[in-house]
């Protein structure tokens, strides 16, 4: 009798201590788990910085009036462009704009430019990008993407034209007296005149992310 005492007396024992190892290996992995966690998310935020911090950002992003690009009813076209430069070699990744009012739907088509600001001559195209626009995209920013190498001591410059129907009113920059050329010049043209002019006080709005060499 005595014996199956101390025979449970064991087991109730051992049984205790494996709950008690067990519950010290449970507390060793949720330690582990929220250092890892951590760990994991102090490397995202890093990143997160690295990426941002990789980034440079271009343009002119406060808006005032627009200009309408498209075919109007008297059958001209009208075309937009803005010129631009960045400090830093890198690849271009995205061009915005800003549409303030949509006609029906069209096919925007965006394309970037070697340009010499002396003379004021559009070269050779170095990439484009199309989106359909429509009704519900106007009053935000639509994003154009695209990957192509921009050199910081080259000048450069974008159209933006309207297809197959439909028109778009581009946000231009609010314009201060004080600080008439944020970024750039602004670029209009049309069917009738396509050679177009150049407007050195105003400019449209956008915003161009580059990834930084």
């Amino acid at each position: 009798m005595q014996d199956n005492k101390n025979t449970n007396s064991i087991f109730k024992t051992k049984a205790a201590e494996q709950i008690k190892n067990g519950i010290l290996i449970c507390k060793t992995y949720a330690l582990a788990l929220i250092f890892v966690t951590k760990e994991y998310k102090f490397r995202r935020m890093q990143n997160a910085d690295i990426d941002k911090a990789a980034l440079t950002t271009i343009g002119n992003t406060e808006t005032g009036h627009f200009y309408w690009v498209g075919k109007g009813n008297n059958n001209i076209e009208h075309f937009a462009g803005q010129t631009f430069t960045t400090n830093r070699n890198g690849a271009l990744k995205s061009i915005r704009i800003f549409p303030e009012m949509i006609v029906g739907e069209t096919d925007a088509l965006l394309s970037v430019h070697n340009f010499d600001a002396a003379s004021h001559t559009w070269k050779e195209q170095k990439a484009e990008s199309r989106k359909m626009l429509n009704k519900q995209m106007e009053k935000q920013w639509v994003q154009f993407d695209m990957h192509v190498e921009l050199d910081a001591n080259q000048q450069y410059a974008f159209k933006i034209s309207c297809n197959h129907g439909g028109m778009m009113a581009i946000a231009e920059c609010k314009w201060d007296a004080q600080q008439p050329n944020l970024m750039g010049e602004q670029w209009v043209a049309s069917s009738t005149e396509p050679e177009g002019h150049f407007h050195k006080h105003f400019g449209f709005a956008f915003v161009a992310e580059i990834q930084n060499h």
